[in-house]
């Protein structure tokens, strides 16, 4: 980045630069790369000659700058990302939450500022940005010193979805069947991560891996839907089951009394 200062702009001419005065003047050691060199002090001094690029000659005088390193506007994202759960049906975010971006270790006088990004969309120029959709997250820190040397800082955190089951249920056997009992089958399940496992329960029962459930007696009944780590909401699905009782005893006692159709 010096070489436009030290040649000034003089065409077939190059630079050579090297660690300390009495190997500028010597011609010796001089640094191999430049644009991949590493300061070793800070401030460190940087000796160096022009070079004639036809002749190879080094120029008589020795000049010399110094590398300020500023350090980097770091924050700290490695504990942030994961899943958020979001609504089964609109996909939007059940609990938002933020993340904090303020750099660490802030520098007295230097200005710092806040770019966050959703996968590429600009959504805040504060150092804390909420979360509540699924994606990528980065923020561009950006340090500016006294001396307006600029330093940029890109941290990121992903989010990915996960959600209850969106789901339906049938009935296995025909209504009115002779055991009075029923199967009842959950399919069509579905959500917002394909990967996820899911667990059922039948109204107030527990909650189960299968997607079966026995015995079911006629009447209404809700599915209830949740991930297998409960996690989460629970969603739910209401089906009937219509039967008739196999018995009544119309003595007033107040049990099987009267007669009629369940379930519709």
């Amino acid at each position: 980045q010096q070489n436009a200062m030290i040649t000034g702009g003089v065409t077939a001419t190059s630079v050579t630069y090297y660690t300390s005065l009495a190997d500028a003047e010597a011609m010796i050691n001089a640094i191999d790369t430049p644009s991949a060199y590493v300061n070793t002090s800070n401030p460190q001094t940087i000796y160096a000659r022009a070079v004639n690029t036809a002749s190879n000659c080094e120029s008589t005088m020795v000049v010399d700058f110094e590398i300020f390193v500023q350090p980097l506007p770091y924050t700290d994202l490695s504990n942030e990302g994961g899943q958020i759960c979001v609504d089964e049906i609109t996909g939007e975010a059940l609990d938002p939450f933020t993340i904090d971006g303020t750099v660490e270790d802030p520098q007295i006088g230097v200005n710092y500022s806040y770019a966050w990004t959703l996968d590429g969309a600009l959504i805040s120029l504060d150092p804390v940005v909420t979360v509540d959709a699924a994606g990528t997250y980065q923020v561009l820190v950006t340090a500016t010193y006294v001396d307006g040397t600029e330093c940029d800082y890109l941290a990121e955190a992903v989010y990915t979805a996960e959600s209850a089951p969106v789901f339906e249920a049938i009935v296995l056997e025909p209504s009115f069947n002779s055991s009075g009992l029923y199967t009842v089958e959950v399919i069509n399940i579905t959500g917002v991560d394909p990967t996820s496992e899911y667990e059922f329960a039948l109204d107030d029962g527990p909650f189960q891996s299968s997607t079966t459930f026995t015995n079911v007696t006629p009447g209404t009944h809700t599915i209830f839907g949740r991930l297998a780590s409960g996690n989460c909401s629970i969603s739910e699905f209401e089906i009937g089951i219509i039967d008739y009782p196999r018995f009544f005893t119309p003595n007033a006692d107040g049990f099987h009394d009267t007669w009629n159709i369940i379930g519709l």
